[in-house]
């Protein structure tokens, strides 16, 4: 394989079942392959999974690389689809600037669509979006980026991130939604307490 075709990109998803990770990286061991990245989920009942292969040393063409890794569908009955990861195409990444964003309330309708929205219009990047609505209860953490936000002349960038969490509490204060904004020590998620009081109602 030439350099440019070292990678392979694997992502899966179907209906969850036991031996589902063995049986992909099993195959992906038999070619030559060391996978460099993995992210796999399981939610009510439905499976999925990404990977990042390196067949450097792989004796194998491409062509049968991706051949032999699409048989994943038919032992596994999971939707596979398998691309050429090529890093040269890809533009460096800048630096990140991460927070999360933590929201809480009672479940309805268009909380997503009304958060998403909002950061699309600042210029801000959702990195990773966890969800969990149960009965009335509404749970979403967010990683969001904002390196790349719009800033009014005026405003220092610092400045913008003040002004962008106060329209976002704002926008969640509308939509009767809770919220917490973590900027310093992501990696140090804060404690969070949830409290119901005997009619289920949110405090």
């Amino acid at each position: 394989m030439g350099k440019k075709h070292k990678l392979v990109s694997l992502s899966a998803i179907g209906l969850d079942s036991p031996g589902l990770v063995s049986k992909i990286t099993t195959k992906i061991f038999e070619i030559g392959g060391n996978i460099i990245d993995v992210e796999e989920y399981c939610r009510r009942d439905l499976f999925s999974i990404f990977l990042i292969i390196d067949f450097s040393a792989s004796k194998n063409s491409i062509d049968e690389i991706t051949t032999t890794l699409k048989t994943v569908e038919d032992e596994t009955d999971l939707k596979v689809s398998v691309g050429i990861y090529d890093e040269e195409e890809i533009p460096r990444l800048d630096e990140k600037e991460l927070h999360i964003v933590t929201i809480l309330g009672v479940d309805q309708p268009g909380i997503i669509a009304n958060v998403s929205i909002f950061f699309h219009r600042c210029n801000i990047n959702i990195q990773n979006c966890r969800m969990i609505a149960r009965g009335k209860f509404f749970s979403m953490e967010m990683v969001i980026d904002t390196n790349k936000m719009i800033v009014e002349p005026r405003l220092s960038h610092k400045k913008a991130i003040e002004k962008m969490k106060d329209e976002l509490k704002g926008l969640c204060a509308k939509i009767n939604q809770s919220i917490v904004i973590q900027s310093e020590n992501i990696y140090q998620r804060a404690k969070k307490l949830i409290v119901f009081d005997v009619e289920s109602t949110l405090i």
